[in-house]
Formats: C-alpha cells, sequence, structure tokens
C-alpha cells in the first residue's frame, strides 16, 4: 500500500472520528453544567498521560518494527512481547484502581481503569502504524468511533444525563469493547505460535523506548501545558471554556491526523530530500486550510451554544497555529525516530517545553487571561517550527514559504477577529488561494502534471 492510499484510509477513518467529535464536542457540554464539564475534561485531560505507565515499551516496540514488513518479525518474539506486556500493565492498572478504591476516588478509580485498556490499545494500534497495516488501524478506529458515538448519544440526546462520571465512562467502555475484538484477533493468529521471551529485546524496547517515550510526554506536556496554566491558575469557568476551544481545535486535528499518523512508516523508508522538502510545503498549504475551520465552527457556537461563546476568544487565536503544529507532527516528531537519535529527541522537545512555560509564564503575568494563554501556545508552536530546522537542514524553509507563513498569520488573526464570520471568512479564502498560488506555484504545476501522468496510467 502506497503513501497516497494509506492516507485515503486513514483519512476516512478519522472523518469518521471527526463525526464522532463534533456529536459529542456539541450535544455533551449541552447537556452538562460548565461545572459538570471541567470534570468530564478533567477525566480526559488525565488520561492523556496513562501511556507513561508503560515506561516507554509501546515506543521501543514502534522504533523497532517501524518500516518493516510484519511477514519478516518473528512471531514467537512478538507473542512474548505482548504477554509480558499485558501483565506488566494489568498489574499497574489494578494498583491505581485498588488505591482509588481504598480512597473512594470514582475519578482515579476510571483512570486506573483506562490504563490497562488504554495502553493494551496503544501496543496493538502502534505495531499496525509501524508496520504499515492501516486497513487492519482504519477498522479497529471505526470500531472505537461507533461505539464511544453511540453510548454518548445515547446519554446525551435520548437520556439526557447530566453526570459527568457516565460520560467519563464511554471512554472506558469503547476502548474495553475494542481491546476485546484486538485481543481475539490476535489471540486466532498466534494461539498456536510458542512466545518467545526475549529478555534483551523486551530490555532494549524499554531502554530505546524510554526516551522516546519522555519525549512523547514532553510532546504531550507541551500541547496541554497552557491547559494547566488555566486549570491550576484561573477559575473552573475558565477551564471549562479553554477545554471546549481544545476539543474543537482536536475536531480539525483529527483530520489532520489523517496525514501524520502515516507518515513513520513511510519516512523510515524514503530518504529523498527533495520529496521531504516538497511533502512539508504541501503541510503548510494544509495547515493554512484547516485554520479555516474556525469560521464554521465559529458560526455554530454564536448561533447554537451561547454559554461557550468565551472560548470563541480562544479558538480565534489557536487555530493560527496549524501550519506549524501539522510539519512538526507529520514531519520533525517522526525524523527524530525515524533516525533513531532519541536523545536529541527528548532534549529538543524538553527545551521547546521549557520555551512554552516561559510564555505561559509572561501571559499570565502581564494578562493574566484565556486569550493570553492561547497566544502563548500559538507562538510555542511557531518557535518550535523554526528550532526543529537546525537539525533537518534539508527542510529549512525558503522565502517564499516564510512570506506565505507570515501572510497567513497575520490574515488569519485579523479576519477571525471580524465580527461578522461569512465576510471573515470570505477574505481569509480569498487571501490564502491568492497566497498560494504567488507562493507554490511551481509546487502546483508539479501536482497537476503528476496527477495527469498518474491518471493515464491508472486508464492504462
Amino acid at each position: 500500500m502506497n503513501l497516497r492510499q494509506s492516507i485515503i484510509k486513514v483519512f476516512f477513518a478519522n472523518l469518521l472520528q471527526l463525526f464522532t467529535s463534533i456529536i459529542v464536542g456539541f450535544f455533551v457540554p449541552a447537556v452538562l453544567s460548565v461545572d459538570a464539564y471541567a470534570s468530564l475534561r478533567t477525566y480526559t485531560f488525565y488520561i492523556t498521560y496513562v501511556g507513561f505507565l508503560h515506561l516507554g515499551f509501546v515506543d521501543g516496540m514502534y522504533i523497532k518494527y517501524g518500516g518493516k514488513n510484519p511477514t519478516e518479525n518473528d512471531k514467537g518474539i512478538l507473542k512474548g512481547e505482548h504477554r509480558f506486556f499485558f501483565i506488566f500493565q494489568t498489574i499497574v492498572s489494578v494498583v491505581i484502581a485498588g488505591i482509588a478504591i481504598l480512597i473512594g476516588n470514582v475519578l482515579w478509580l476510571l483512570i486506573g481503569l483506562s490504563v490497562i485498556l488504554i495502553n493494551g490499545y496503544s501496543f496493538h494500534k502502534m505495531y499496525y502504524q509501524a508496520t504499515g497495516q492501516f486497513s487492519k488501524y482504519t477498522g479497529y478506529a471505526y470500531a472505537y468511533s461507533l461505539v464511544y458515538l453511540a453510548l454518548n448519544v445515547l446519554l446525551a440526546v435520548i437520556l439526557k444525563n447530566k453526570d459527568a462520571n457516565l460520560y467519563c465512562l464511554t471512554t472506558v467502555i469503547a476502548n474495553l469493547v475494542v481491546l476485546l475484538v484486538l485481543e481475539g484477533s490476535f489471540y486466532k493468529n498466534f494461539h498456536r505460535t510458542r512466545a518467545i521471551y526475549d529478555k534483551k529485546g523486551i530490555r532494549n524496547n524499554i531502554s530505546v523506548g524510554f526516551f522516546v517515550l519522555l519525549g512523547n510526554l514532553s510532546v504531550t506536556m507541551f500541547y496541554a501545558i497552557d491547559q494547566w496554566f488555566v486549570k491550576f491558575g484561573m477559575t473552573t469557568d475558565d477551564f471549562a471554556y479553554y477545554s471546549f476551544a481544545i476539543s474543537l481545535l482536536n475536531m480539525v486535528t483529527v483530520l489532520v491526523n489523517a496525514v501524520t499518523i502515516t507518515f513513520y512508516n513511510y519516512l523510515a523508508r524514503e530518504k529523498n530530500d527533495e520529496k521531504l522538502r516538497n511533502i512539508k510545503k504541501y503541510l503548510v498549504i494544509l495547515g493554512s486550510l484547516a485554520s479555516f475551520g474556525y469560521f464554521p465552527l465559529a458560526f455554530i457556537i454564536d448561533f447554537f451554544l451561547e454559554k461557550y461563546i468565551p472560548a470563541l476568544s480562544v479558538i480565534s487565536i489557536s487555530f493560527a497555529a496549524y501550519p506549524y503544529m501539522i510539519v512538526i507532527n507529520a514531519i520533525y516528531v517522526n525524523l527524530y525516530k525515524v533516525q533513531k537519535d532519541e536523545r536529541k529527541y527528548l532534549w529538543s522537545v524538553v527545551k521547546m517545553l521549557i520555551v512554552a512555560i516561559i510564555y505561559n509564564i509572561i501571559g499570565m503575568l502581564i494578562w493574566n487571561n484565556i486569550e493570553s494563554i492561547a497566544f502563548a501556545t500559538t507562538f510555542s508552536f511557531i518557535t518550535w517550527y523554526f528550532y526543529a530546522m537546525r537539525h533537518f537542514p534539508a527542510l529549512k524553509s525558503d522565502w517564499k514559504e516564510l512570506l506565505y507563513l507570515c501572510l497567513v498569520l497575520i490574515s488569519f488573526l485579523l479576519c477571525s477577529h471580524i465580527s461578522n464570520y461569512f465576510i471573515g471568512a470570505v477574505i481569509y479564502l480569498i487571501i490564502l488561494i491568492v497566497g498560494i498560488v504567488l507562493f507554490f506555484k511551481d509546487l502546483l504545476k508539479a501536482s497537476v502534471i503528476k496527477g495527469f501522468i498518474f491518471g493515464i496510467r491508472q486508464k492504462k
């Protein structure tokens, strides 16, 4: 399966996930009170860190199998890794859930149950991604989205339930259902295989993966540091509004991830610098188009979710980060892993995390509002975008790309603050089209020619 086919498969899986995010993202906040929604977002915020509890095992396995054909892998060793991992994660999950029961904390009980479910799902998901098995990956992604959507529709639309804990439980149940299906498939393919416990390989998965894990954790912290500042430095309402804005940002990111998810396997095989430079430019264009998503979302909020209108001031700033965000996720982060330079990856991300913390502190000290945190986060992405180029000289931006990025950033921030969303959308779209034609004309011509040739070959 080539890169284009992989992206298309993942795109349609993510399209369903986007539809799910829209339903959940708008109906659930409409039903819950602002305080209850803040509780739900606290749970979803905390479970993003449960991956740290596998100590990098999954990340090491991702590096180990990246770019390989699944038929080349030793089934006995893979079964041994699987068995070790699930015993390890079950112990961690039971310990956290047990402590939660003793102290009577429902939130931490759900988090404890989520450890084995989320990390178990990640084990299979990352293996499929690393080995390029995107048909299987997308199949299970469909299953998760459908279960999650059905449960939330039942609670929010049909029952109009206002208990935040039940909405947290939908994530637990959806992960459980998909993990059971994944485990059934794994058992079917491996039950006749004798497990081989390669102690050196298991240790290597953790030793290599731990640095990647710390890097990934730092990336997660980088993406979430703004929410930590809002949660502990501002009011509950501020956290609810800001979290709602982030959930909308993630809606558009779902489609963008159709590209980023497929890239590790591709970059592990592709060594052509010219192709990578062109891909980077395509991603910059895609990111600027993703920013356009602000306008329809702003219209929906203004007319149907008035209690979350304060969140518009955040997304009118945060959506400007898309061109930088997508290049960081799809190319820079994956290239660090492809080059197996885990320490450089870790320290680069840690430096950027420190930069983000400094920006957020400055925002808090000077303005102390959610808009200042949104600006700090956007400039953090811009800083990382340019900092990473020193590690990948072949991807250094030319003057056309730099001018396009400046044009998009300024025009979006201005257009997103026009009171009439329709006028703002039209002006921004016109500027985008003119900018793309003006600065990426050669790239567009090459794409049209390649598409024409590809079409002729397909007909033949």
